[in-house]
């Protein structure tokens, strides 16, 4: 089985006012930040930094502005020579892959994309795993398609995406409850192995408990409440709000809601019990 359940984690790990990614020699940090929205609504950021750190150095460069808000964002290349970011303009419709030298942040090539829903690296190879709204592609060293797989994608919750640690394999969700990821071979896209990652399962509750309780559900920040009903808990308890994937230590993070079965008070005196995000690690491996 590739999915083994891991420990819990606390930190978020989703969009937030800012994105930081490490590069895999740990020299480099590159920085997005300064949210904006394109034509559309399309969420971006508008500034990009990579600073290279040597000792007590800290030498930084800005890069194009413009670069699409992916959640399943993994632009380093397994030797930390590359960094590639998905920008997009008023004047193309799909995303421009926009490769870089991050010593200078000099830009080495560009290759024009439909849209995409997130790109990782290979931590073993110089091969590229591109999310497409309908489709997957690999794409090697001279920026070719190596394969190409039409997952049955689910765009229902956050994208999941990400390669196994030998880079034999990638994996992407499927389906549209959430619940499945679909790992294929990188050489030929063929489906390997389909994994079931139930949040039920991995984080069980007292469901019968919340389920007898009159009331509101309230996030612990204080920014949703729902009636305790069948839909709000298949949408905020049966499914996972966020995902990620570390690319260093080779984890695949998930986040869901559970109740800490604290009671409180709306305004109105109406009762309400208290949901934490809480963050699990799923530890992936090779057969």
């Amino acid at each position: 089985m590739p999915a083994q359940e891991g420990a819990e984690l606390s930190r978020e790990a989703g969009l937030r006012d800012r994105v930081w990614r490490v590069s895999p020699d740990r020299r480099f940090d590159l920085v997005l930040s300064v949210a904006s929205e394109l034509a559309m609504g399309l969420p971006t950021w508008s500034d990009a930094v990579i600073t290279r750190v040597e000792g007590d150095e800290r030498t930084s460069v800005r890069l194009p502005e413009n670069v699409q808000a992916l959640r399943c964002f993994y632009p380093w290349d397994s030797e930390s020579t590359t960094v590639v970011l998905p920008r997009v303009s008023r004047s193309y419709n799909g995303t421009m892959l926009s490769f870089h030298d991050p010593s200078g942040g000099q830009e080495t090539d560009r290759w024009d994309y439909s849209w995409l829903d997130g790109l990782a690296w290979s931590p073993a190879e110089d091969r590229l795993l591109l999310i497409g709204l309908d489709h997957c592609a690999v794409l090697g060293a001279d920026r070719t398609s190596v394969s190409r797989s039409t997952p049955p994608r689910d765009r229902s919750g956050p994208p999941i995406g990400g390669w196994t640690p030998s880079g034999r394999e990638y994996f992407v969700s499927v389906r549209d409850d959430g619940q499945h990821i679909g790992f294929y071979d990188a050489d030929n896209g063929d489906l390997t192995e389909e994994a079931t990652l139930d949040p039920v399962v991995l984080l069980p509750y007292d469901q019968e408990r919340l389920r007898s309780q009159a009331g509101q559900l309230m996030t612990d920040s204080g920014v949703m409440s729902v009636r305790v009903e069948e839909w709000a808990l298949k949408s905020l308890m049966h499914s996972w709000v966020s995902s990620a994937w570390d690319s260093l230590s080779q984890r695949l993070l998930l986040a869901t809601y559970r109740p800490t079965f604290e009671l409180t008070s709306l305004r109105g005196g109406q009762p309400a019990w208290t949901m934490s995000k809480i963050w699990i690690a799923v530890e992936l491996v090779d057969q």
